[in-house]
């Protein structure tokens, strides 16, 4: 008897370590909670919660659930700010309170954004005026897209033949680092560049030629 209690007392200890190691993993890769408004601590719904790759909303009652590892959890909902919760700061039996947003700004066109004599004085226009946002082209009325983009239509069609954005991410970090909430425009019904591209997806006026506005744009 002294000999089976004794010794099994390593290896019991090291399978309740593994199972306890196991557990603790398991919670941290999940994350539980619930998305309210911060003004009135009504529930949320269909707020996007981003951890890493992964991505849920949140239902009816605010509730959302989501599995994976990262350092943050993202939280957005349309008219809210936005809100990044690192995990040592997670609370999942406090509610996620999101500061609701009215967004004030200004309009950037392709030009506006990337030239800083254009940018800075509309930036301290925005700052002195008490504003929040700032809306920046990402597809203009003429269907120039001003950063690099990926899209193989976008560069056969001559969409990329003005590129004022050359690095979009640092832009946006730019902004964001100024408390700014970034809006990005995108034109979709006016596309010049892709109606003469491919004209069988245009618009035709009766005559069956391509319409074309009062600015001569398809």
């Amino acid at each position: 008897r002294i000999s089976f209690f004794h010794f099994p007392v390593r290896p019991v200890f090291a399978v309740l370590f593994v199972l306890a190691t196991t557990l603790v993993t398991a919670r941290a890769e999940e994350w539980r909670g619930a998305v309210v408004d911060g003004r009135t601590g009504q529930a949320i719904a269909n707020a996007v919660v981003t951890l890493g790759d992964n991505r849920a909303s949140t239902d009816g009652k605010g509730q959302f659930a989501i599995q994976g590892k990262a350092e943050s959890l993202q939280i957005r909902a349309q008219g809210y700010a936005r809100l990044s919760i690192r995990e040592q700061d997670y609370r999942p039996d406090q509610p996620i309170a999101l500061p609701p947003l009215q967004a004030r700004g200004l309009y950037l066109s392709i030009y506006g954004i990337s030239v800083s004599s254009l940018r800075e004085p509309a930036l301290r226009v925005i700052g002195q005026a008490g504003l929040n946002s700032v809306v920046i082209d990402m597809k203009d009325d003429r269907g120039l897209i001003p950063y690099p983009s990926s899209i193989e239509l976008a560069g056969s069609t001559g969409a990329l033949k003005i590129r004022t954005i050359k690095d979009l991410g640092a832009l946006v970090a730019g902004l964001k680092a100024r408390g700014l909430y970034t809006i990005a425009r995108i034109v979709v019904f006016k596309d010049t560049l892709l109606a003469h591209a491919k004209p069988e997806w245009a618009i035709r006026n009766a005559k069956g030629a391509l319409y074309k506005d009062r600015e001569g744009l398809a």
